[in-house]
């Protein structure tokens, strides 16, 4: 016990304490004016962040290419294993003597719907830059994706690759025009407003992020560890890592399940009733507007797929687009020397990244001779 005074509850001691200010306006406004001034810093730091992470369109228009761009590739996480750009660019250098950019903009669940507003922001955006770009669209069994307007434009899921393509007036047609749910349109208008702060509308994606980063750290705080799939078993499945492509253990047998079940599921039971219908009729003359030409081409598949495609339905479909393709002047290109088996799909899904670099070479072969014979 010392001598010092209690100097609690004396005037001295309150000189250090903390006196809200008199005005009550000015006691409500701290604490409103200092959080929201937080809120908005951290909102700047997320833009660049979510950006960076966002692969594709978003990216593409916040930071465009270096150089112009002579051609894009467009499809799902099919095109974003296969094509290797530098590979296609070096081949056709080679055959052509000019330099010659391509970009590879494939991405799992990635709709024709949303790659037309895609290509549409990127051309609008950059118009030196993308002038007279080619766009080369897969076609699995020599058939490209077939959905219309009146379709959703965007897969389960994956709604959020579409909502900050579309503008005011796009975001009010798709709602009229496409025959949605109750529950669909609700998610789009909750989408739709949540996408004005990027700690709400990205919160999924930075949750991941942190989970994955500081995995050590939470599993010290909550007594556990966020399982992170890994590859032990020693075998290397070489593929891209991004999106739904998989690259753990498990990746041969689950890849197989979802295909299983993508027959028995999404198999179209009807033709397609207009090619001049589709969203892909649209992609052509977006891409002609701009000066550029659509092409088509044969995306190398596991016969696992083959039973979805090989229908009466769908040779209706092919024997319908030959000939719509021969009004659109559109050229289905295959990279025919390109010989492949089940093995080169270590996730039934996806070709190889040790074939990618092939295939893009042959499909460059393909499409100097389909250049050529135009001429």
């Amino acid at each position: 016990m010392t001598n010092e005074p209690d100097l609690r509850g004396t005037p001295a001691a309150k000189s250090w304490m903390y006196r809200a200010p008199e005005n009550k306006w000015i006691r409500w406004g701290q604490w409103i004016l200092i959080p929201a001034i937080l809120l908005f810093a951290l909102e700047h730091r997320m833009k660049p962040w979510t950006i960076k992470r966002e692969t594709g369109y978003i990216e593409a228009a916040a930071k465009p290419p270096a150089k112009p761009v002579d051609a894009i590739f467009i499809g799902v996480s099919r095109v974003e294993a296969a094509i290797d750009p530098d590979a296609f660019d070096s081949r056709y250098k080679e055959l052509t003597g000019k330099e010659y950019h391509s970009l590879n903009l494939g991405h799992p669940s990635r709709t024709a719907a949303v790659h037309y507003f895609g290509l549409r922001k990127l051309f609008t955006k950059y118009p030196n830059l993308f002038k007279n770009c080619t766009v080369f669209i897969e076609a699995p069994f020599d058939l490209p994706e077939a959905r219309t307007w009146q379709d959703n434009w965007a897969d389960p899921g994956y709604e959020k690759l579409l909502v900050p393509l579309l503008t005011k007036s796009d975001f009010g047609r798709f709602l009229n025009e496409a025959k949605l749910s109750s529950d669909e349109r609700m998610l789009y208008r909750e989408l739709w407003y949540e996408q004005k702060s990027y700690l709400i509308y990205y919160r999924k994606i930075i949750r991941k992020q942190a989970m994955t980063k500081y995995d050590g750290v939470f599993a010290k705080l909550v007594g556990k560890v966020h399982h992170i799939a890994k590859n032990t078993s020693g075998r290397t499945l070489d593929i891209k890592s991004d999106g739904s492509i998989r690259i753990d253990e498990n990746a041969a047998e689950v890849g197989l399940d979802k295909a299983k079940s993508w027959l028995h599921g999404t198999v179209a039971p009807v033709p397609v009733a207009d090619w001049n219908k589709t969203v892909l009729a649209d992609i052509r003359k977006l891409v002609e507007q701009n000066g550029g030409k659509l092409v088509l081409f044969t995306m190398p598949m596991s016969s696992v797929f083959a039973p979805g495609y090989e229908t009466p339905v769908k040779d209706t479909d092919r024997r319908t687009l030959i000939a719509t393709r021969a009004t659109w002047a559109v050229p289905l290109i295959t990279a025919t020397d390109f010989e492949y088996n089940d093995s080169d799909f270590p996730d039934t899904w996806h070709l190889s990244g040790k074939r990618s670099h092939d295939f893009s070479s042959r499909l460059a072969d393909a499409y100097y001779k389909t250049t050529m014979a135009g001429k």
